[in-house]
């Protein structure tokens, strides 16, 4: 699909409309539809951090603020849920990427931006960014990594308030035993691990572990 941009005036093309995203081609390749999935893309404001990723990216918050979609000209929209992506088309020829050099499925994630989104603070990355940070949603602390085996594996961290409770530790164990509970009733789901760290400021917490379930082939 190809869309161009001339003073707030859109105009698209469907080049194959059997590949579209599936919200895309249930509502239709209108301007209002292209434009809420790729909003609804980005990393929501109720991720824990939401900002911090932001204001990680080339431009920062400021840059976020005049346009939403700003996050698009550093991230090419990767994630990890599929396989899609957005490359500008004025500067298609200027591009030397290609989808192997570039998917996260296969490539490095920016470390800067892993470090950001799991422990907030201050970070900034430079230019294009590999990350499949901005475009993960969810409410809890998180970030994506690659194990020594090379296994994506999402980590993710207690809700705001509840890193103080250690022996509690809701959200963490809450998906740790759902799925043993869905396996004992012969469901198909997946497995989640438990891991004990350190968080912010020094303090005990504990953390939920689960490989990825999609792939370039299957998304989400």
């Amino acid at each position: 699909m190809k869309f161009l941009t001339r003073v707030r005036t859109y105009t698209f093309k469907v080049l194959n409309e059997a590949l579209l995203p599936h919200y895309i081609r249930v509502n239709g390749a209108s301007e209002k539809h292209i434009l809420r999935w790729l909003r609804k893309r980005k990393v929501p404001d109720n991720r824990r951090f939401a900002y911090s990723i932001l204001n990680a990216l080339k431009g920062g918050l400021e840059a976020d603020e005049k346009n939403p979609l700003s996050y698009l000209n550093t991230t090419f929209a990767l994630s990890l849920k599929d396989s899609f992506w957005v490359v500008p088309t004025h500067k298609a020829h200027l591009y030397l990427y290609k989808w192997a050099h570039v998917n996260l499925f296969e490539n490095e994630f920016n470390p800067i931006l892993q470090e950001v989104a799991f422990n907030g603070g201050r970070g900034q990355t430079q230019g294009q960014i590999l990350s499949p940070e901005p475009t993960t949603d969810g409410m809890l602390k998180k970030c994506w990594c690659r194990t020594s085996q090379g296994v994506i594996e999402l980590i993710k961290g207690t809700g705001e308030g509840d890193e103080l409770r250690y022996v509690v530790a809701r959200e963490p164990l809450c998906e740790y035993y759902m799925p043993q509970v869905a396996q004992a009733m012969g469901l198909d789901c997946v497995v989640y691990g438990l891991e004990k760290g350190i968080g912010e400021w020094g303090r005990r917490e504990r953390f939920s572990t689960c490989p990825l379930f999609t792939s370039q082939k299957w998304g989400f």
